[in-house]
């Protein structure tokens, strides 16, 4: 029993003792405050008169890979960022994901490049097709994701999508038809129907409708590929091609009027 009290008696001076350094450390934080705080000053204009001698200052900024990311909007994400001031005041963090949060960029790299340069290199979006909904139209890029922009000039060869989940559909479409080259230049437009298949709108006169199935889109490109190299339908004057059907290609010609 001895034994025991002395044991909690021993922990007991100890935790005393630890309340009382506590306590102390913070009285003397609380009277050394002042100190701390122009040492702190003095160390920030030490560090600032050194990056300067040391020509450690930003005088350039450098970017590559800017294409369609309007110039406003990148000097944006540099709020903040001057020339003149030094170099490692620069948080190339902060400024990167600021610049990844463009539309049109996918990744970016910042860097500084001794003594006085910030180097940017963006890497944009690519964009593959311009969705059409509620009469806006928005690029897409490599992932079927929208583009929020919708001034941009893009490429007058992007097929246009139209149906509320086309765009995640859009490159799964693309990369079969990217298989038949000469039908990918023909399509003008796809648009989706019931949320389950392509119809695929020629670009030939007056307008040619390729009703495409809900699986298998590249056996049924195939034998509409074979169907335009071989039998020529597309000299015939046609309103519509149904590939929905396996192993069958039915068309409807015009009405005569």
């Amino acid at each position: 029993m001895r034994r025991v009290k002395q044991k909690k008696s021993f922990l007991k001076s100890k935790t005393g003792m630890g309340i009382f350094v506590l306590i102390m450390l913070t009285v003397g934080g609380f009277f050394l405050r002042p100190y701390i705080q122009m040492a702190g000053e003095k160390v920030r204009e030490f560090y600032r008169q050194t990056t300067e001698k040391a020509d450690l200052i930003l005088e350039q900024i450098t970017v590559e890979g800017r294409n369609r990311t309007g110039l406003d909007e990148l000097n944006k994400a540099l709020s903040g960022v001057e020339k003149g001031m030094p170099i490692f005041d620069i948080s190339l963090t902060e400024i990167q994901e600021k610049t990844e949060a463009l539309p049109w960029v996918k990744t970016a790299v910042i860097e500084r490049h001794w003594p006085s340069t910030l180097y940017i290199r963006i890497v944009e979006k690519t964009p593959i097709a311009v969705w059409q909904n509620n009469k806006k139209y928005l690029p897409l890029d490599e992932d079927g994701k929208p583009i929020p922009d919708s001034e941009t000039h893009l490429p007058d060869n992007l097929i246009l999508v139209v149906g509320q989940d086309a765009p995640a559909r859009t490159p799964a479409l693309l990369k079969a038809l990217n298989n038949y080259p000469d039908i990918r230049e023909k399509v003008r437009s796809a648009v989706r129907i019931g949320q389950r298949r392509w119809n695929l709108n020629l670009n030939e006169v007056d307008g040619i409708t390729v009703q495409l199935p809900e699986v298998n889109i590249d056996s049924a490109l195939s034998r509409l590929n074979t169907a335009i190299e071989r039998d020529k339908i597309l000299k015939r004057d046609l309103q519509l091609i149904d590939l929905r059907l396996a192993e069958r290609v039915r068309i409807q010609l015009k009405e005569r009027k």
